[in-house]
């Protein structure tokens, strides 16, 4: 293995009809790691990396990731984050890029420090959004997903997670519940919002790909006044305009009303827009609400609106499990002067948005999905999949 390792550098430069010369000139003599190969006149002395060198640096790179990120920052007894002003922490890691490389001791040294600064997110403390947790065979993935340093664009290059990235898709579209349909992991929710709200409007005008928006009635879509930023920021993108988004009302559990959805639709049609586009939202960011998604859909289907669910919110999947949120609940809830009523994500306990769908006992929360045109959902949150791993899913494959 470190003979092949060896001669990688040496082969990027060089052709392969000559590749396969010097392999041949060296079935006889025996490949050489310190021997010269001239090519077109100039020497290739070896590597560019010394890969024993290389080699060891790894192991004890690994060695003090084990013993600093898995196994002491998710020790209860460690500190979530050895926290320092930005100023301080410039000058503690000397993040200056310099013209020549560094020792392994220094880098070595460089990687402790990074850890020791940076926020422990597998801390059992840390009730940050997106995090469920340390979850120790996806951590095992995601360091074979980095050493092999695949990209899934085509079979050729990377046949095993094509395959995977299909079989997976395949079963999220399953738990929705749909016959069929099709999808794509991306950089993050918002993305896929943002895709929702792009194939809502190809749907609504095929032409708009050549013509763009030119010609077009006003076009504009709904979603809850509890959805997260990027509906507004995906409008911004796409050319529709924040002002185009309308926010329907919520109840006191912020949940989606459908009967003003129905009245906000049909007031926009007397106005002379074009809705094209619901979104509702299953898990709010701030109140755990999971719209109902049935009713939405019966109001979708009377207008020949797009449904598209967002089930990527970031509420905190760990904080829902500890008794003391649920303390703290109904104490800002008496100061408030709320009536106190106990958000979804208390009965959703150990799952959230879109992972209920795994769950038997909670997936009634997500009555109706199957009705929705797309769907968002991140398996980075509940399932404890590695940041980022975001899932956009269709019904309809053409």
């Amino acid at each position: 293995m470190r003979e092949t390792w060896a001669c990688v550098y040496k082969d990027l430069s060089v052709p392969v009809s000559e590749r396969w010369l010097r392999d041949a000139a060296q079935q006889e003599t025996g490949p050489s790691r310190k021997g010269a190969v001239l090519v077109d006149g100039v020497v290739l002395n070896g590597p560019t990396t010394d890969v024993k060198a290389g080699e060891k640096f790894v192991e004890e790179a690994w060695r003090l990731i084990m013993e600093e990120v898995v196994l002491k920052a998710t020790d209860v007894s460690e500190k979530v984050c050895e926290w320092r002003p930005p100023e301080q922490l410039r000058q503690l890691l000397d993040l200056e890029p310099r013209d020549s490389g560094e020792p392994h001791g220094r880098l070595l040294a460089l990687c402790r420090d990074v850890i020791r600064y940076s926020v422990k997110t597998n801390h059992p403390r840390f009730f940050n959004q997106l995090y469920a947790g340390l979850d120790y065979y996806s951590l095992v993935a995601r360091f074979m997903t980095e050493a092999l340093n695949p990209s899934v664009y085509t079979y050729e290059v990377s046949p095993v997670f094509l395959l995977v990235e299909e079989a997976v898709l395949k079963k999220m579209i399953e738990f929705i519940g749909w016959k069929e349909g099709d999808g794509i992991f991306n950089p993050g929710g918002s993305v896929s919002n943002m895709y929702a709200m792009n194939l809502a409007r190809y749907k609504f005008c095929p032409d708009i790909k050549e013509k763009g928006l030119s010609g077009l009635p006003r076009l504009i879509l709904f979603t809850s006044a509890e959805c997260h930023y990027s509906m507004k920021k995906a409008a911004s993108f796409l050319g529709i305009g924040t002002e185009n988004v309308c926010f329907v009302e919520t109840d006191e559990r912020g949940k989606m009303i459908p009967e003003e959805l129905e009245k906000q639709v049909c007031q926009a049609k007397k106005e002379g827009a074009a809705p094209f586009l619901v979104c509702a939202t299953a898990g709010t960011t701030v109140l755990g609400a999971f719209d109902p998604l049935d009713e939405i859909a019966d109001v979708c289907e009377r207008h020949g609106l797009w449904l598209h669910v967002d089930v990527s919110a970031p509420t905190c999947a760990r904080l829902v499990r500890f008794p003391a949120f649920w303390q703290l609940w109904w104490e800002v809830s008496h100061i408030l002067g709320t009536n106190c009523q106990v958000p979804d994500s208390y009965y959703l306990n150990a799952s959230w948005g879109g992972s209920a769908l795994v769950s038997r006992k909670h997936r009634n929360l997500l009555h109706g999905i199957h009705r929705a045109d797309s769907v968002a959902w991140n398996p980075h949150k509940m399932l404890m999949a590695g940041i980022q791993c975001c899932a956009f899913l269709v019904k309809d494959r053409s």
